[in-house]
C-alpha cells in the first residue's frame, strides 16, 4: 500500500455507490489486497433521531442544527469503534458514504452550510478519507435506477416531501439540491484526493473508471 488506505464512494441516492463498493472490493481482492468494506447508510438515517439523543442530557426536541452536531459525534464514535480497527486489519478500507454525506444530508435539512463546514473541518476528530470517488449521476436517472431495481427510497426527507410533490418530483428536487453541495465539496477538496466518476456508461464502466484511478494509489 503506497498512498490511499481509506477510500470512500459518495454521490446522490441511487447513484450506484453500493454497487461500486461491492465491485471494487471484489476486484481489488482479486489483485491480492486485503480489503474491507463498510456501509454507513444507517449512520446518516434521519428517521432514527432518537438513537442520537437517547443517552444525552439534552432538552428535546432538538433543532436540526443541534442534531447535526450530535450526529457528528456519532460519526466520531463510529470512526473509533469500526473504521480505525478496520484500517489496522486491512490494507484498504472502502466506505459507502462518509463525511461528505454527513455534510450534504444536513445541508439538505437547511442547516447553514457555514455551520456544517466548520463542523466538517474538525478533521482531528474524524479523519478524512485518503481518496474520494464522487459518482456523477443525473437525479432522474438515479430515481429510475432505484425504482427499477426495487430499492427503497429510504431518505426521510424524500418520503416526507413526496406527499405534496409526488414521490419522483420530491426525489429529483432533493437530489438536485444535494448535487450542488457535492459539487462544492469536490471543488474544495485537496489536489489529488478526489475524482469524479461518470456513471452514464453503466455499472461495469463505472467500476473500470474507478479501478483505473485507485490501482496506482494502492500500489496495484
Amino acid at each position: 500500500m503506497s498512498h490511499a488506505r481509506l477510500v470512500c464512494v459518495e454521490g446522490v441516492d441511487g447513484a450506484g455507490k453500493t454497487t461500486l463498493v461491492a465491485g471494487l472490493e471484489r476486484r481489488l481482492k482479486q489483485d491480492g489486497l486485503n480489503v474491507g468494506a463498510m456501509h454507513l447508510r444507517s449512520l446518516f438515517d434521519l428517521e432514527f433521531k432518537r438513537d442520537l439523543v437517547a443517552e444525552l442530557p439534552l432538552e428535546l426536541p432538538l433543532t436540526d442544527q443541534e442534531l447535526a452536531f450530535v450526529s457528528y459525534s456519532r460519526l466520531y464514535d463510529f470512526y473509533l469503534s469500526d473504521i480505525a480497527p478496520a484500517l489496522r486489519a486491512h490494507d484498504l478500507v472502502l466506505l459507502d458514504r462518509y463525511t461528505w454525506s454527513y455534510l450534504v444530508r444536513w445541508a439538505c435539512r437547511d442547516v447553514r452550510w457555514s455551520v456544517l463546514s466548520a463542523v466538517g473541518a474538525m478533521t482531528d476528530l474524524v479523519p478524512p478519507a485518503d481518496f474520494t470517488l464522487l459518482i456523477d449521476a443525473e437525479p432522474f436517472a438515479a430515481y429510475q435506477r432505484k425504482v427499477s431495481g426495487g430499492l427503497a427510497l429510504n431518505r426521510a426527507e424524500t418520503l416526507g416531501r413526496g406527499h405534496a410533490q409526488g414521490e419522483r418530483a420530491a426525489f429529483v428536487n432533493l437530489q438536485t439540491r444535494a448535487l450542488g453541495y457535492y459539487d462544492v465539496l469536490f471543488r474544495g477538496a485537496a489536489p489529488a484526493t478526489a475524482a469524479r466518476i461518470d456513471s452514464g456508461g453503466g455499472a461495469a464502466a463505472t467500476l473500470d473508471q474507478s479501478l483505473a484511478l485507485l490501482r496506482p494509489l494502492v500500489g496495484r
